[in-house]
């Protein structure tokens, strides 16, 4: 499911009724939260939530069928506080929580965690940017 650009603020409930749901989309909305009923769809293989503005998230946890979250750009959130919900995640591949305000120690313990997976994190210092250099 497809929800990209929408200026969504809130999803409902009744989203984990979609028991049989793959991939969920919600990228580029205002969602500061999602429900907690997003863990009972347990065929959820893909979850992007870049670039919303979410405080909290839900125990993902116990979602066994996800391989990929993405959660970068959402620098509302605090990591520190919030990444034991998403640290022991059974099958997941790929996480991407780039620029967003985690500290190195929180960043060493999900990396740790996921040893098998690929763990993306960037920030602006990595992208090296000096825009008075002449090529």
């Amino acid at each position: 499911m497809s929800l990209n650009d929408q200026l969504i603020d809130k999803l409902p409930d009744e989203i984990g009724d979609l028991k049989k749901l793959k991939t969920l989309n919600v990228r580029n909305n205002k969602l500061e939260s999602l429900p907690e009923t997003i863990t009972r769809c347990t065929s959820l293989r893909s979850i992007d939530l870049k670039a919303n503005l979410l405080i909290t998230l839900p125990d993902f946890n116990s979602m066994t069928s996800l391989l990929e979250l993405n959660i970068s750009f959402n620098p509302t959130v605090n990591f520190d506080a919030e990444a034991i919900k998403f640290s022991k995640i059974p099958s997941l591949k790929k996480m991407d929580i780039s620029f967003n305000n985690i500290s190195a120690n929180t960043l060493q313990v999900i990396r740790s965690q996921y040893p098998g997976a690929e763990v993306i994190c960037l920030s602006f210092d990595d992208l090296n940017f000096n825009p008075d250099k002449k090529n």
